[in-house]
């Protein structure tokens, strides 16, 4: 709480969760909340005086936006469905009282309601501006129109010229993961959708040659496979593991997730990965019995987990990834994160499930592909 008279800051709320949103009571003495705690499915108030919280209201799916009114009544935004408190299922989005459903079927926004008078609030729906009672009843929609003008882009700046047609060579742009072989002879990359094979300073070779992506190029501690992810044969990226003598390529994993990053274990035996399993890249951490195709999940989903490195016992897995800010948020700080790798006992985490994070950096500064020393 910030004191507009001396510039003093008060925290008010002491619990570890995100608390957010905030809303006056109409005597000033408490201030309502919505919470991460309790998953997000609950309204709170805290005592300005002396700090103390109270939980004012539950809900069935996520709170926001709480708005405390003039006779004393908290209008606030609850969201289910779409994976979220109720589960799945279509997305709802609603203004609560208490518990009571007030606008009924409507697709109601997450912005605070704003009170008109002691029973009456604005807020939007469906697209629109709507007045309604907290008593109930229904909204009265307010009319709106505006005029935007728009500025045609074609005529704003100078088309660029670009080539599709041409079949003549070009410089690549795009190479994603180039990786040197335990010899050090070649390079290993992808480029265009498909895997390359470069001799030290000589010409690039096609490996793979297909309408499929290919990508994500991984060498074996021997050199006699590449393992890479390719969408060939799938709807879904799978691992496939490429015998460098022989040029013939094997699937090896059936997920309904797409695999990705893959990198060998020292032994050569294990392949760890991370496994997209929802929007915005988020994976779990797996693990890859090259014998007997068996995964085993070794950490639960993390945000944009990065390409993982082993450690030269191969007992733990090293790897950047985004340590959220929030629970309700993916954005955070690059850190560089290990967990246990060994499929026989899977990773129970620290308190909280949360992997060591091996550096806490500034917001500012980015960790990306992390590798243990040789020792």
């Amino acid at each position: 709480m910030l004191d507009t008279r001396t510039g003093g800051l008060r925290q008010l709320t002491k619990a570890p969760s995100d608390d957010y949103m905030p809303s006056w009571s109409p005597d000033d003495k408490e201030i309502a909340f919505a919470s991460a705690r309790e998953d997000g499915q609950s309204v709170w108030a805290v005592n300005v005086a002396d700090g103390s919280e109270r939980k004012v209201s539950s809900a069935a799916g996520r709170v926001d936006a709480p708005s405390w009114g003039p006779n004393g009544q908290i209008v606030y935004h609850v969201t289910t469905g779409g994976g979220r408190g109720g589960g799945g299922g279509a997305e709802e989005s609603r203004y609560e009282i208490a518990g009571r459903l007030l606008t009924g079927s409507e697709n109601v926004f997450a912005f605070r309601a704003s009170w008109a008078a002691s029973s009456d609030f604005f807020y939007v729906s469906d697209g629109k501006i709507r007045k309604r009672s907290a008593g109930g009843g229904s909204p009265q929609t307010v009319e709106f129109a505006a005029t935007l003008q728009v500025t045609r882009a074609d005529t704003a700046y100078t088309h660029r010229k670009r080539d599709f047609t041409s079949t003549s060579p070009r410089q690549v742009l795009g190479v994603v993961r180039p990786v040197i072989s335990p010899d050090g002879k070649q390079i290993a990359f992808a480029a265009v959708g498909d895997i390359y094979v470069m001799p030290v300073g000589g010409k690039p070779e096609n490996i793979t040659r297909d309408r499929a992506l290919d990508t994500d190029p991984s060498w074996s501690p021997d050199g006699t496979e590449l393992v890479y992810s390719s969408d060939k044969d799938s709807e879904h990226l799978q691992l496939w593991i490429r015998d460098m003598r022989t040029g013939q390529s094997r699937r090896v994993t059936h997920l309904t997730t797409q695999p990705q990053g893959a990198t060998w274990s020292p032994d050569g035996k294990r392949i760890a990965f991370f496994n997209v399993d929802g929007m915005w890249r988020v994976a779990q951490m797996s693990v890859l019995d090259v014998a007997s195709g068996t995964v085993t999940k070794v950490h639960d989903t993390l945000a944009q987990p990065g390409t993982p490195t082993w450690s030269p016992d191969g007992k733990r897995i090293a790897l950047a990834e985004v340590a959220p800010f929030t629970r309700r948020f993916r954005e955070g700080t690059n850190q560089v994160l290990t967990i246990a790798a060994d499929v026989g006992r899977p990773f129970q985490g620290r308190p909280g499930g949360e992997p060591e994070r091996l550096a806490l950096r500034g917001a500012g500064a980015i960790d990306v592909g992390p590798r243990f020393s040789g020792a």
